[in-house]
This record gives C-alpha cells, sequence and structure tokens, in this order.
C-alpha cells in the first residue's frame, strides 16, 4: 500500500484540498462538523503530513528544537517523550540537538541551527536554560526560547521557562527512607555549577528558620519574669473584641471566652501587640486585623499604659513580647509542614515560610538590641 497522501483524505472527507490544509493548520475558519469528518478520514488513513515540506510551503515554522548537554540517557529520553507529545498534540516536529554546553559559540551555533532547519523555536535543557548570559545572546538573535530548570517556582526573570520542583522531590524521597525508619541519610551532591544540585539540597536538609534557634536559646536561658496570676482571654484579637463607634479605639467588651484560663495576663497584652505598629519598626507593615492601624496605640504605648496602671516592669513585656512571637512563628510553621506534606498548596506553604522566617529574623533581631 503507498503512502496516504493529502489527496486520499481530502477524496475520503470530501472535501476539497484546501480544507484539509486548514484543518491541519488549525485554522478557525472551517465548520466543527468539517473539521470532525478531516481528522477521523486523518485518523482512518493514518495520514501523517510532511512537516518540512509544510514549512517550506509556509512562511511559519513547525518544528521545534530540543537542545542538551547531559550524559544522563535517563534524563533526556524523559524530556524528550515529554516534548514529543506536546509537538504532537499541537502538530509540529521535534529535532533533537546535542551540544557542548562549554562552546564558546555557542549562542551563534544554535542561531544558525534555528534558521537552517526553519526551527519555530527552542527548549533549552539545563545547563543551557541557567546560563544568563547565553539567554540573552540568543534573545537578542531573535531566536524564540523556552528553559527547562530546576525551581519551586517562576523566577520570573524575563525569560519563559518550565520549571521541575526538584526540592519537593528531594523532600519526597527523604521522607519516604524517613518513614522507613533510615536515621543516617547521605546527599550526594552533583556539580555546584548545576541549579538542580542545591534546589535538591534544600529538599533533604532540616527546613531552618533563620533566628529561631537564637530565639530558642534565648528563651531557654533568659529567667522568665515573677508571674502575676490573673484571668486571660488565650485568644487576644480584633475578631474577639468589640469596640465603641468611632475612633480612637475603645474597647467596649471581649467575646469568646471558651479559651480562657488563669495565668500571666501580659500573654494577652504581648499576643495582641504582635500585630500593631512598632516605635522601633515604623517602616514595618505588620499583619492585622484593624481596619485602620492608625486609630491604635503603638504596642509600645499599650505596655506603657498597662504596666503604669498595674505597676509590671516594662521589662517583663519585653519578655512576653518575644515569646508571643516565638508562639505565633511556631503554629504558622505548621502550615508550612503540611504544605510541604501535600496536605496544602505549595504557593500556601511558600507564602506562610516567608512570614515564618519574617517573625524569626525581627525577634532575633529584638533579642540582639537587647544585650
Amino acid at each position: 500500500m503507498g503512502t496516504t497522501t493529502i489527496r486520499d483524505v481530502a477524496k475520503q472527507a470530501r472535501v476539497s484540498l484546501k480544507t484539509v490544509s486548514r484543518v491541519i493548520n488549525r485554522e478557525d475558519s472551517v465548520r466543527e462538523e468539517t473539521r470532525e469528518r478531516v481528522l477521523r478520514a486523518i485518523e482512518q488513513l493514518d495520514y501523517r503530513p510532511d512537516l518540512s515540506a509544510r514549512s517550506l510551503r509556509s512562511a511559519k515554522a513547525y518544528a521545534i528544537g530540543l537542545v542538551y548537554d547531559n550524559p544522563n540517557p535517563y534524563y533526556i529520553i524523559a524530556v524528550q517523550q515529554g516534548a514529543l507529545a506536546a509537538c504532537r498534540e499541537m502538530g509540529y516536529g521535534l529535532q533533537i540537538h546535542p551540544c557542548n554546553s562549554r562552546a564558546p559559540r555557542l549562542a551563534e551555533e544554535l542561531r544558525d541551527l534555528t534558521r537552517r532547519s526553519r526551527l519555530a523555536g527552542l527548549v533549552l535543557a539545563p545547563p543551557m536554560s541557567e546560563r544568563m548570559a547565553l539567554l540573552r545572546e540568543l534573545t537578542a538573535y531573535g531566536v524564540p526560547l523556552v528553559r527547562v530548570i530546576s525551581a519551586a517556582e517562576d523566577p520570573r526573570d524575563g525569560f519563559p521557562c518550565v520549571f521541575v520542583d526538584d526540592r519537593d522531590a528531594a523532600y519526597a524521597i527523604t521522607a519516604y527512607l524517613i518513614q522507613l525508619g533510615h536515621v543516617r541519610i547521605g546527599f550526594l551532591w552533583g556539580g555546584k555549577q548545576h541549579r538542580s544540585s542545591p534546589e535538591r539540597y534544600k529538599g533533604y536538609e532540616p527546613r531552618h528558620f533563620e533566628g529561631y534557634a537564637e530565639t530558642e536559646e534565648w528563651l531557654r536561658h533568659s529567667k522568665m519574669p515573677e508571674e502575676v496570676r490573673g484571668i486571660i482571654h488565650g485568644d487576644v484579637g480584633t475578631p474577639n473584641m468589640m469596640f465603641q463607634w468611632g475612633p480612637p479605639a475603645r474597647l467596649a467588651a471581649m467575646i469568646d471566652w471558651e479559651l480562657s484560663t488563669i495565668g500571666d495576663p501580659m500573654i494577652d497584652i504581648a499576643w495582641f501587640t504582635g500585630g500593631m505598629r512598632d516605635e522601633e519598626n515604623p517602616d514595618k507593615e505588620f499583619p492585622t486585623a484593624l481596619n485602620n492601624p492608625a486609630h491604635f496605640p503603638t504596642k509600645q504605648e499599650l505596655a506603657r499604659y498597662y504596666c503604669a496602671g498595674t505597676g509590671r516592669n516594662i521589662e517583663d513585656f519585653r519578655w512576653f513580647s518575644i515569646l508571643s512571637r516565638f508562639k505565633s512563628g511556631c503554629l504558622l510553621e505548621y502550615k508550612v509542614a503540611a504544605a510541604e506534606a501535600g496536605h496544602l498548596p505549595k504557593e500556601t506553604g511558600r507564602f506562610f515560610a516567608r512570614i515564618v522566617d519574617n517573625v524569626f529574623q525581627e525577634t532575633a533581631a529584638e533579642i540582639a538590641r537587647m544585650k
């Protein structure tokens, strides 16, 4: 049986050659019923368009180049299979091009490849995808490109990319080994010049929040203020407060006392002031539920007012303030751990990780100022 041609498809679908061409090129001017009839004929006859001839007949290129320099056959085969699947779906061909990523004239080589082979663009695998100078040169030559990089999120550096989350993958592997009971787990680094190596290590190493260790150490060895017993609310915050109408803020009532217990009321004061303006850091925007923080006192003003009315030492407030921030960071870290375990979206985990980092760093900075 001879090779199926576009004429055979047109004859079976009872349409013109031009209509078959429009369907193949995914043009919108074909009625859906006609399009389906042509696609059925293409499938029944196993017709495969000659992409190189198709490119020559039109000004548009219908092939993409996959550029790699990776000796690992498993890696490149997996990337190639993914690229081929996408090309087939969109009606494009794929040209594989191994190269030497250290070649001094690599940008010119890839430019010439794109022009000579009439490629619509290039998919760059690591390490070429991580070399900003090469990306800038190719862009200057007008070569369309997409990078495959190792990253937890899009770096938004001006060059389009698809990213492989090596950090999450390394975390999942490490967690699996721990679940099997292993306690001495090693990590073998790849080349430090490859972005994937540090990304994978971040998934392997225990999560470290800068400032956590310093805060824990300070609380462990500092002297806790003498406790003053009273009734504490346990969850002080604006959702549990009622205010009189109009500024300035005047407390009318506290509600939802189901967490109340006996303890030092300064715990409540320190917890609530975590979301208020700070005289020692006036430019900092604190996450807060207050509609207009300017109508409320600063955390220091509220602490001074409370201490003046109760005879407490203002330094006691500092200790409880640090304890409160430490508690806040630990509570929010749960969200980070839940995201890493797959129970919350990754973006949620990254959002809370930034907040936790902030909390512990600023707490450590306050401890340093007190020394």
